[in-house]
């Protein structure tokens, strides 16, 4: 993946989401897509906002969902903030994440979307890390940013991984349900 303007040095991470969820009922399954996005609805530039803590409490439009996605969880490191961006790369618009978390390991830069009910889904994905430090990946079956699955790429593995809740302040419980090396 070429680098991108100022980026060079971090995380980019290029997401390209069609989730496809298949409605099972006793009778028979249905297949409908539930959400496909390409990002060529969002506008190129910055995606997510340096708003601090303030959207606990409070409605800021410059926090709010972007077409379908949403960003909901940031650190306060330099930079975390400004992590997610809309860049356009060889004529596509990708949504890239910026940011390489070095200090607060226990949370990581995350967008969402879709809906916490869908249930047996097959997520289609594509992304492309800039490096191999860090985690670069999906989440899904996504409750809230303390509870979800996570399936990318560490180091040179490819890893799925269940995070629920913590063990203790700033230590996330995270079991890896799966790993292989990567040629």
């Amino acid at each position: 993946m070429a680098k991108t303007g100022g980026i060079t040095g971090f995380n980019l991470v290029c997401i390209l989401i069609a989730a496809l969820l298949a409605g099972c009922t006793a009778a028979h399954q249905q297949q409908a897509v539930l959400l496909e996005d390409d990002f060529s609805g969002l506008d190129p530039g910055m995606f997510s906002a340096p708003v601090g803590p303030h959207t606990e409490y409070h409605y800021l439009p410059e926090a709010a969902p972007r077409g379908n996605w949403a960003v909901s969880c940031f650190t306060w490191e330099h930079g975390a903030q400004r992590a997610w961006r809309v860049l356009e790369e060889n004529g596509d618009q990708v949504l890239a994440q910026t940011f390489e978390n070095k200090q607060m390991k226990h949370t990581h830069p995350m967008v969402i979307a879709g809906d916490t009910l869908w249930a047996d889904y097959t997520l289609q994905v594509r992304f492309s890390p800039e490096s191999g430090s860090g985690r670069s990946g999906v989440v899904f079956r996504y409750r809230n940013d303390r509870c979800y699955y996570f399936f990318g790429l560490e180091g040179g593995e490819a890893v799925l991984r269940l995070v629920r809740h913590a063990t203790g302040f700033h230590q996330p419980y995270e079991k890896i349900l799966g790993r292989r090396q990567l040629d």
